[in-house]
């Protein structure tokens, strides 16, 4: 029943948009209408069903899951480093928003536009099936 949410396999981009990409979005929507602590619920949830979207969606092209881990905790280690060795230069800030534009706009986007790669790989096989003409 919930095996969508498992980080196994591949997902076309269709898909990722319909289950992943929207629903993540509107929590992420509600998590600023709402108050403490179910803003917070609504956010960690909402980074969680995209996280499983984009594994599945690098998957699908033939890249490990590991990479969009990479980015958001490396990300956010920087991100956290340059706010507390530079606190009066505004860096942290600066490294943040970068970090997020990236993190929240390119990798997301790069998932739900690039199409996988026609037939199995090592993640499993192509989620268009056999029959289904590749574009």
């Amino acid at each position: 029943m919930l095996s969508w949410l498992l980080l196994e396999g591949r997902i076309g981009r269709k898909r990722y948009w319909i289950r992943f990409a929207l629903p993540a979005v509107l929590l992420w929507g509600l998590a600023f209408l709402l108050a403490d602590p179910w803003s917070q619920i609504a956010g960690v949830s909402a980074w969680l069903i995209m996280s499983v979207g984009i594994i599945k969606r690098l998957h699908d092209v033939g890249w490990s899951g590991w990479i969009w881990i990479t980015v958001f905790f490396g990300g956010a280690a920087v991100w956290s480093g340059l706010a507390l060795i530079l606190p009066d230069l505004g860096l942290g800030t600066v490294a943040g928003w970068i970090w997020t534009i990236t993190v929240a706009g390119v990798v997301p986007l790069y998932s739900g536009l690039v199409p996988g790669v026609p037939g199995p790989n090592d993640y499993g096989p192509d989620p268009r099936g056999a029959d289904e003409p590749v574009r």
